[in-house]
């Protein structure tokens, strides 16, 4: 153990003030701190197997460049190395809202590329937008932009996803879930979204 007293006093007390903030959150559910020293996203999946985790959340740094060459990133390894969903979440720069008649829940954007397999994280951003709405994207941009001379072809892969996008809509909408539909026909996928 290369942690000196101090370090690992100071990383418990820290663990267990984040359980506690947990329970006080959702006293309902079962919190538990675990320090582990090792490789970050070694010790992550190991953690995540012994316990039979259905999901890992994790806060990611948003390092870029340099920074990510040298030091890895551990959500990315987790990511590519798990087997079980990963939601990743980038820190707040402000309070996050609460529920409230001003902000009557979260606008959850979920991107399907019309297989089962993208399909399989609507439970979990349905149960993330209690309150708000989802909204099902679709890109259509072949090759970033590059289509073929033949105009029609962006109209019908257009048309498609407007027609699979509607189906899914549908269907959630069943479940009285508020959901809106995009296709992305831009290049760039921010200008298409904002």
């Amino acid at each position: 153990n290369s942690m000196v007293p101090d370090a690992l006093q100071e990383v418990t007390q820290y663990l267990e003030t984040q359980v506690g903030a947990c329970a006080a959150v959702a006293p309902d559910v079962h919190t538990q701190g675990l320090l582990k020293i090792g490789d970050a996203s070694r010790e992550i999946l190991k953690v995540a197997s012994e316990l039979e985790a259905q999901m890992v959340v994790l806060t990611t740094h948003g390092r870029g460049g340099v920074d990510r060459l040298i030091w890895g990133s551990v959500a990315e390894q987790v990511v590519r190395n798990g087997h079980v969903p990963v939601l990743l979440v980038r820190p707040w720069e402000h309070p996050v809202p609460e529920l409230t008649s001003e902000h009557p829940g979260w606008r959850v954007l979920v991107p399907l590329d019309g297989t089962k397999l993208a399909e399989t994280s609507l439970a979990e951003a349905t149960r993330l937008a209690v309150g708000g709405e989802l909204l099902l994207v679709r890109d259509v941009v072949s090759g970033h932009g590059d289509w073929s001379d033949d105009l029609t072809e962006p109209r019908e892969a257009t048309d498609m996803a407007k027609v699979y996008l509607d189906g899914v809509a549908n269907r959630l909408r069943e479940d009285g879930i508020r959901v809106r539909t995009l296709v992305l026909t831009r290049p760039v996928v921010t200008d298409a979204i904002s």
